[in-house]
């Protein structure tokens, strides 16, 4: 009997862990090549833009990330971009608006600045975006981390998403650019999880949307966001919940990239790692109405991408426990 709810146990865990690395993802692609929704992009689409760049300390990487927006190949004066400083200790201003400078001296509008900077006190990411994003008069924002840098296509690719009036946010893949020599676990870990979470993406994209971020590089309509409201939630993940309860499409454009640039450590991953599973669930709280069985879709994509995988050390205890009442009998 003993042996038997053991083999039980066991079961349920292993089950549990395929189905999260496993089992869904081969779900989704049945579904995609049966139901596949394409996005009705037009390359003549070009909008005015506003780009969003929260920082802190980032003077090492904030100059070649804000030098790839001015060198990509989208109209540079349909291209607003704030600046907000959270708090910099460091060059972080400096830098800043000595490129505003440059970039503004030589801009053909008369009418606005291309680049505005503004210092705020440290208050927080989610606390800086919330004191940018009243400002911006355009219909698309694109938010954007320090360390990214852009390809030259990766602006004008993602907003041909935005003809087609069902997409409401297109977030960009991301490759990982190591600038050591040291290639270490933390490195190769978030390689492995990018590798695997792209296939997600892309996937519930090519049936409806996606339900996950990577907050790097990513777009949303201005109607579409709303303020953060607490520092708890993640940044990237609560306007694209935003924009599947307003049921329109979040889109995981495989056909653009970006470049991260950051190095990264195993202690860095690991207590980023915790960081953004508390803020996880944290927005998915605050977006607790995607759970509602009124859109079964919605439920089954944001249970089996995010809220499932927090039963992972559960299921993984449940192998253990299994296995100790097999062996001890």
């Amino acid at each position: 009997m003993v042996h038997t709810i053991g083999y039980i146990i066991i079961a349920i865990g292993i089950l549990g862990i395929l189905y999260i690395y496993f089992f869904y993802n081969f779900i989704l692609r049945i579904w995609a090549k049966f139901r596949k929704k394409e996005v009705k992009k037009d390359e003549k689409y070009e909008p005015e833009i506003t780009i969003i760049l929260a920082a802190h300390n980032e003077e090492k990487l904030i100059e070649k990330s804000l030098s790839s927006i001015f060198q990509c190949d989208y109209p540079l004066n349909k291209i607003k971009v704030l600046v907000g400083s959270d708090g910099s200790t460091d060059k972080t201003i400096e830098i800043c608006k000595k490129i505003a400078e440059e970039i503004n001296k030589n801009a053909k509008s008369d009418d606005s600045n291309i680049l505005e900077v503004y210092d705020f006190p440290r208050a927080g990411k989610n606390q800086t975006l919330n004191k940018l994003t009243p400002l911006v008069k355009t219909d698309i924002i694109f938010f954007m981390d320090a360390d990214i840098i852009l390809d030259k296509s990766t602006i004008s690719n993602m907003v041909q998403n935005f003809a087609d009036p069902e997409v409401g946010s297109v977030i960009s893949p991301m490759i990982y650019i190591e600038e050591t020599s040291e290639i270490n676990a933390g490195y190769h870990g978030e390689k492995l999880y990018q590798s695997f979470e792209s296939k997600t993406k892309m996937y519930e994209s090519q049936i409806w949307s996606t339900f996950n971020t990577l907050g790097a590089f990513y777009s949303v309509r201005r109607n579409l966001y709303k303020t953060l409201p607490n520092d708890r939630v993640c940044d990237d993940l609560m306007p694209i919940y935003n924009v599947n309860i307003a049921g329109k499409r979040v889109i995981y454009d495989t056909s653009v990239c970006v470049y991260e640039i950051r190095q990264k450590s195993l202690n860095n991953e690991l207590s980023r790692r915790i960081r953004v599973s508390s803020g996880s669930m944290e927005t998915i709280w605050a977006a607790k109405e995607l759970l509602s069985f009124k859109n079964l879709r919605n439920f089954f994509f944001l249970f089996s991408h995010k809220v499932v995988r927090y039963f992972s050390p559960l299921f993984l205890l449940l192998i253990f426990i299994g296995t100790l009442l097999i062996w001890k009998t």
